[in-house]
């Protein structure tokens, strides 16, 4: 029955052209396992959105902290710090240890002794309370 003779000629159907896109090459070059796979995830879209946003922000940090992030520099190699030796007075020209120590120590009195303890020029503020509103 499909060969009726109507004297119609036999029309080929007409296909709307196809736009070639990267994404359309590149889908037929992917394994069918993998694709399967991958429409499986994508088809719960409760999950497979948070978990590609999430990757994404991780590759965008990897990357700009490869392009940006300074090494740190290796530490340099220093040598161990030499003991501080703080020589123990001896005796001046102008008399012995014990002088030279109680001259110090009347000069430390005479500076405590000038020093003025009460704060006498610290005085607080006088308020006026005689305010009318």
């Amino acid at each position: 029955m499909d060969n009726i003779n109507t004297g119609i000629e036999k029309i080929e159907q007409i296909k709307p052209p196809s736009r070639e896109t990267f994404f359309s090459k590149i889908s037929g070059k992917i394994p069918p396992k993998i694709k399967d796979v991958f429409l499986k995830f994508y088809s719960r879209k409760k999950i497979f959105w948070p978990v590609t946003i999430s990757l994404g922000l991780l590759l965008l940090v990897v990357v700009l902290g490869l392009l940006f992030g300074s090494p740190s520099p290796a530490p340099l190699p220093t040598q161990t710090p030499r003991a501080v030796f703080v020589p123990t007075p001896e005796a001046s020209p102008s008399g012995d240890i014990l002088s030279v120590t109680e001259r110090r120590l009347r000069d430390l009195k005479l500076e405590i002794d000038s020093l003025d303890l009460k704060q006498s020029h610290l005085a607080p503020l006088e308020l006026n309370y005689d305010t009318a509103f």
